[in-house]
Formats: structure tokens, sequence, C-alpha cells
């Protein structure tokens, strides 16, 4: 019988946490590359954690949560 690669079940902190990403980008009404820009992270960088939420270190998170508040209260 062949081997078969475990199933992989994805976090569902990990799915939330995307999720939240995504509504705070759609909040502001910016593109993920301008609101990288303003927060100082490198845009490439950024999308690859997003893909893979557990790679993301907490300043990229923190940073890119401060900034979208801050485009926000600037709507």
């Amino acid at each position: 019988m062949p081997r078969t690669p475990p199933l992989v079940r994805k976090d569902p902190r990990g799915v939330e946490l995307r999720g939240e990403l995504a509504k705070m980008q759609e909040m502001t009404g910016k593109s993920y590359k301008y609101l990288c820009r303003k927060a100082g992270i490198e845009y490439g960088t950024f999308m690859a954690h997003k893909l893979d939420i557990e790679s993301m270190r907490l300043g990229e998170l923190w940073k890119f949560k401060d900034i979208c508040e801050k485009e926000m209260r600037n709507v």
C-alpha cells in the first residue's frame, strides 16, 4: 500500500486571523501594498506571511493593525 501524507487541518485561529486582516484592509478602502508601504513592511514578505499565517511575526501584525486603525480614523 502506498504511503500517503497525513491529513493536515488548518488551525482555526489562523483562518480567523487571516479573515480579520482582510476585514481591516477592506474597511480602510486601501490596498495591501499601500498599507504595507505606510507601515514600513515589505509587501512581498507580508503577503507570503499572510498565506502562511503561522510564519507572520507579531511586529508585522501589530504594525499592520496600527496603520489600519490610523487609516480608518482618517476616513
